[in-house]
């Protein structure tokens, strides 16, 4: 399947010493020390560390979850603002296309309809054709992600996609947790996001099988 997308070939973002040092919600403080990279669209990057030493902070970041304490955050040599990337990213199982009194855990079939409506510029033109394309079954499209197991991940990417976001920003994922669990569907999803000029950022450790999952390692 060929992408619509009409990004260009050197569309990137850059991170030049970013960091971090506070709360988050009610969790313990967390602490970056100054981290530079440069991140390019199709790409997909593993951020090597272990769950507390901060590749999550920075796959918030490019996500727009948290601010940058220090440093500048670019794209295409512009800066690159916490509201844009609120508006271009997608932080996967935590970011919802739409909220409203009358539905505050909306379903799946509910985001992806909006989507679809109002911001899709995907050859994916039908509530099927996202099912077929990211393996969703019928009876959990209709739950919210919040009553899925496994296939959040998945259903998740499927309403970024149609709701025209392209820097796809995972949580941190335990190593083991991918092997065991995830490496049966896990690939194609990446590959799936990638046909879309997607950034893929992934939070874990660097193992002979996570490594395969992306086209670069950085270390943190």
């Amino acid at each position: 399947m060929d992408s619509q997308m009409n990004e260009r070939a050197d569309d990137h973002i850059r991170l030049n010493s970013v960091e971090y040092d506070g709360l988050i919600n009610s969790m313990p403080p967390f602490t970056l020390a100054s981290f530079s990279a440069v991140l390019h669209f199709g790409h997909a990057y593993l951020l090597d560390s272990g769950e507390n030493s901060g590749s999550w902070i920075v796959s918030w970041m490019i996500g727009g979850m948290i601010p940058a304490g220090q440093g500048d955050i670019l794209r295409d040599g512009m800066p690159y603002t916490l509201e844009q990337r609120r508006k271009d990213a997608w932080c996967v199982r935590y970011s919802q296309a739409f909220r409203s009194i009358f539905a505050r855990n909306p379903s799946v079939q509910q985001q992806v309809r909006y989507g679809l409506r109002r911001f899709n510029t995907s050859d994916l033109k039908s509530e099927q054709e996202v099912m077929e394309y990211f393996e969703l079954t019928p009876q959990r499209f209709a739950r919210p992600l919040t009553k899925m197991s496994h296939e959040a991940w998945r259903a998740s990417c499927a309403i970024g996609i149609v709701n025209n976001k392209r820097i796809f920003c995972f949580p941190y994922l335990d190593p083991t947790h991918i092997e065991s669990t995830f490496m049966n569907w896990f690939p194609r999803l990446i590959g799936n996001l990638k046909k879309y000029n997607a950034l893929i950022i992934l939070p874990t450790i660097e193992t002979p099988i996570t490594k395969t999952l992306v086209d670069k390692v950085i270390r943190l």
